[in-house]
């Protein structure tokens, strides 16, 4: 009994024994399981750790990329708003507005040019067109159409020097892109240059791939380029036809769509006020064609029945795209020997424009011998029957101004127009001179106003002038500044050779024109600007003009600048040796035009009983 107790003592001793080996085994086994796995573990953490700093630095490499292309976008857009170009049909023209203030945009006469945007120019030919449409005036539709089509010329000639200018080579030195002071403008090799510069700041890798391509956005774009309308973000209580919603981004044109008046379209190029990075997404490239492709696409643009984005924007484009490629290091290896990683990038900027002002400038109506019978209003003059059967003839000077240079002829023109047509050319003008600043309602409450509620002296003088705000204000005019009968050269002086019938008795008729040829090139020396006035300051005399009037002239002047020169008792100041001067005293490091701060003349109507001779 005792033997076999102590072997049952024994057997359960080994049996514990055992398990404790066995125990202790797992537990080793177990934690070396656990530290292999730890081990396992901390390897996928520190390569997940490098994995991850391996792709925070190409996305930061990839990030620095990017933002050298953008870069290089940038100043390439900021380089097309900087070119200007010499236009037949309305001067020098650019991207944006520019004051008359250039070193190389000089007419004939050395004083400085204005520069007006192709946005500017549409704008107008486009409030022209509406004018008309609502007087239901035929001249004045012909007439703008004809803005139109050559506004639509003007920016396939501009459209044609921006695309050239983003090219990486051109052998055409003769064509290399100016600015309005006559410095090149080189936007390729400026945006390369900017590009190469980013580039060597983290990286020795040279540029590859880099290109510049013009084109507009399909899904339009921004302007600043105001709709001629006094409330324009509430359209459907005013003329809304004209701007809707759609068209319109905070009271501006929107571009790239259509704006279409009656059977006319109209459409902008993308600026804004500032250069901006724009959604690539939406880039659309100008389609590239043969020599005879593009003179069809050219003439269909230019007539425009019907608007086609693809042609019609193409030749409004304004938005680069600047692309390249790049070589980035193999994402494991880091080796850029090794299956490099190429990247094709793109970016896209628009282009930035100056909203200016133009130069102020006056329509006179000058009623020598008072009213004829059935002229009430400047809408009468545009309708009455006996006008429109009562022909003028046309001439123009050339060798100089009329009436002031001995040189100076008269040379006639091929015109047959009717009286009621040379009133309409002479308002048109005026209109046009002030560009995009009239507003609608108020171009058409001014045609409606009767002359005999602002003057109802025997002899009346009107004069009409736009305000700051856009209104037009029509007023008696006290003194004639423009008595001299001068017509600049190559501009139009349109006479009635017979005595014109109107209500009953027989008129004489004059009209003098001074803006209807614009530029260096059709305008003659002055470029088609306003006359100046003499005295110059007219418009701020109270023996010339009624303190309404002064108020809306100085609307439009500088507030820097004032003229100084010889001045007589009652203020005015002479013409001849008048100056521009800055109020501070400072001088001038730039001429400025005459006119640009004191009302011109764009144009004067003249009446008179046939007694009197034609002046």
């Amino acid at each position: 009994m005792r033997i076999d107790e102590h072997n049952s003592s024994l057997a359960y001793g080994l049996s514990l024994y055992r398990r404790g080996i066995d125990s202790r085994i797992s537990k080793r086994n177990e934690q070396g399981s656990l530290i292999i796995l730890y081990i396992a573990i901390t390897f996928v953490v520190i390569a997940l750790f490098m994995l991850g700093s391996r792709i925070l630095l190409l996305m930061t490499e990839k990030e620095r990329y990017q933002q050298a292309l953008e870069s290089a976008a940038i100043k390439a857009s900021v380089d097309l708003s900087e070119i200007v170009i010499n236009d037949p049909n309305f001067g020098f023209i650019s991207l944006s507005d520019q004051g008359a203030i250039g070193r190389a945009t000089m007419a004939a006469d050395g004083e400085p040019l204005p520069v007006h945007s192709i946005n500017t120019i549409i704008a107008t030919t486009r409030l022209g067109y509406i004018i008309a449409q609502e007087t239901g005036d035929e001249q004045l539709k012909e007439l703008a159409l004809r803005d139109l089509r050559q506004a639509r010329e003007s920016a396939i000639r501009l459209d044609a020097v921006l695309e050239r200018a983003l090219r990486a080579k051109s052998n055409d030195e003769t064509n290399v892109a100016r600015d309005m002071d006559g410095n090149e403008v080189h936007p390729y090799a400026d945006a390369l240059g900017m590009y190469e510069k980013s580039l060597q700041s983290f990286t020795t890798a040279n540029p590859e791939g880099f290109k510049l391509t013009l084109g507009w956005l399909k899904d339009g774009g921004q302007t600043i380029t105001a709709v001629p309308l006094s409330n324009p973000l509430n359209t459907s209580k005013e003329r809304g036809r004209y701007a809707k919603p759609e068209t319109t981004i905070n009271g501006c044109y929107r571009a790239y769509v259509d704006i279409p008046v009656d059977t006319q379209h109209f459409s902008f190029a993308s600026v804004g006020t500032e250069p901006v990075l724009v959604g690539a997404s939406q880039f659309v490239p100008k389609s590239l064609k043969t020599a005879d492709e593009e003179l069809k696409q050219q003439q269909a643009f230019i007539e425009s029945s019907e608007f086609i984005p693809e042609r019609n924007n193409r030749y409004l484009s304004s938005i680069v795209k600047a692309e390249a490629v790049w070589q980035v290091s193999n994402l494991f290896t880091g080796d850029t020997n090794r299956s490099p990683e190429t990247i094709n990038s793109r970016a896209c900027a628009q282009p930035y424009a100056i909203a200016n002002q133009p130069a102020p400038a006056v329509l006179i109506i000058n009623f020598v011998d008072g009213l004829p019978g059935n002229i009430r209003s400047f809408s009468d003059m545009l309708a009455d029957q006996d006008l429109n059967q009562a022909s003028i003839s046309a001439c123009t000077p050339i060798m100089g101004d009329y009436g002031i240079d001995a040189s100076s002829q008269l040379r006639g023109l091929p015109i047959n127009g009717s009286a009621a047509w040379a009133f309409a050319v002479c308002f048109h003008d005026w209109l046009r001179s002030n560009y995009t600043l009239p507003k609608i309602d108020s171009v058409l409450t001014t045609l409606n106003q009767s002359f005999s509620d602002i003057n109802q002296s025997p002899r009346s003088m009107f004069v009409l002038e736009v305000t700051a705000d856009g209104n037009v204000v029509m007023s008696d005019l006290l003194g004639n500044p423009f008595g001299t009968i001068v017509v600049e050269e190559n501009q139009l002086y349109l006479t009635s050779g017979m005595p014109v019938a109107i209500g009953g008795n027989n008129w004489n008729i004059m009209c003098r024109d001074e803006v209807h040829n614009l530029g260096t090139i059709a305008g003659g020396k002055h470029a088609g600007q306003p006359l100046p006035g003499d005295p110059i300051n007219w418009d701020t005399l109270g023996s010339y003009v009624n303190q309404p009037f002064a108020e809306a002239a100085a609307s439009r002047r500088p507030k820097s600048i004032v003229v100084g020169g010889l001045e007589s008792i009652n203020g005015g100041i002479a013409l001849t040796g008048a100056q521009l001067q800055v109020t501070n005293g400072e001088r001038l490091d730039r001429n400025l035009r005459t006119t640009s701060c004191n009302n011109g003349l764009a144009a004067e109507i003249l009446i008179s009983y046939p007694r009197r001779p034609l002046r």
